[in-house]
């Protein structure tokens, strides 16, 4: 009989007793029945730190020890940091999650948290969880793990920040104007995550681009020395690059470069004609090869013509009285040939 209660004690995971009438305790139908009878019949459950032991006694005196499977008392939460990726990378792709965790007793689960959301629950050893950068946008993410042991105790890791970059910056070229002389500044803007920008060029219509400068930080421009190359049509554009590598390529722009004088004359009178009278018709044309002509000035009182002397030449006009003509034309681009003079 006292067997029988020892089995009901071992199976129990709360005190239980066993009625005391032969056989009873036999079977588990009436091991299941004897949690409530604790106080009536006498059964002892006493733990001793980490082990357990019942003991069934009845009213004879006779008792039975049972020892009971050891119980593990854990109200200690596990340590753990972050492992990888490491704080500050510049991540890509498919991303390997891990933890550094200690725990006198074994871990139960990891849970990674990325942006906020759950990137999922790793359950076995060595915990390693992944995540997939690619699947949202590039920019900066907070990553941190939610550490478990068997006992239900948890931690919650530091968190560290990386920056995800799957996509390439986009980029878009400034036109400097349809025609361009000189030195001039290039400019391009780009997404927040670029690093560099490199401007190049090639003639209109194809070839090989060639590098004109780069800029490793906003705004993007350099500068480009037209002297360096000869008139004609040219494509620019400006390639983006990011700290994962990823570039991005902006649509070609055209300029004319024209760094070549118009060439300007007075046509009537002709050179070395005689003439007389009151007054005498003058007119003038110019020419330009690039940009095309501006505008010519002229001047009647011995002065250079310049952008802010002179009176803009409109179409003919008579001049009453002798005196030295001085003209200079103009390209769009501001190019200027020197002062001809016309007595």
């Amino acid at each position: 009989m006292l067997e029988a209660c020892g089995r009901i004690a071992a199976a129990a995971d709360v005190p239980v007793s066993a009625d005391l009438e032969r056989g009873y305790g036999d079977e588990k139908d009436d091991r299941a029945r004897e949690g409530g009878h604790v106080q009536r019949l006498g059964l002892i459950q006493q733990c001793f730190q980490k082990s357990c032991e019942s003991r069934c006694r009845d009213e004879a005196g006779n008792e039975n020890i049972t020892d009971l499977a050891s119980k593990i008392v854990d109200n200690t939460p596990p340590t753990a940091s972050m492992g990888s990726p490491l704080n500050g990378a510049v991540v890509s792709g498919g991303v390997t999650l891990g933890v550094s965790a200690n725990d006198d007793n074994p871990i139960k689960q990891v849970e990674y948290f990325v942006r906020g959301s759950s990137a999922g629950v790793v359950n076995s050893a060595p915990f390693q969880g992944s995540w997939n950068s690619a699947a949202s946008g590039d920019g900066p993410a907070q990553i941190y793990a939610v550490v478990e042991d068997m006992a239900g105790n948890s931690t919650t890791t530091n968190t560290i920040t990386v920056t995800a970059d799957n996509f390439a910056p986009a980029v878009s070229m400034s036109s400097p104007g349809p025609a361009i002389r000189g030195s001039v500044s290039l400019s391009a803007s780009a997404d927040g995550d670029t690093l560099q920008v490199t401007f190049e060029r090639r003639p209109a219509g194809g070839g090989g681009w060639t590098t004109i400068g780069t800029a490793n930080g906003a705004p993007w421009s350099t500068s480009f020395d037209t002297s360096t190359v000869a008139d004609g049509d040219y494509e620019l554009r400006a390639i983006a690059t990011d700290a994962g590598g990823n570039s991005g390529t902006s649509s070609a722009v055209t300029t004319k470069v024209d760094n070549t004088n118009p060439s300007g004359a007075l046509t009537t009178p002709g050179s070395g004609q005689q003439v007389g009278g009151p007054a005498v018709a003058l007119e003038a044309n110019a020419s330009d090869g690039g940009s095309g002509v501006d505008q010519i000035r002229y001047t009647t009182d011995g002065s250079d013509p310049s952008p802010v002397n002179g009176t803009v030449y409109a179409g003919g006009f008579a001049l009453a009285a002798t005196a030295t003509v001085k003209f200079r034309a103009y390209d769009e681009v501001g190019n200027e040939e020197s002062v001809g003079t016309q007595l």
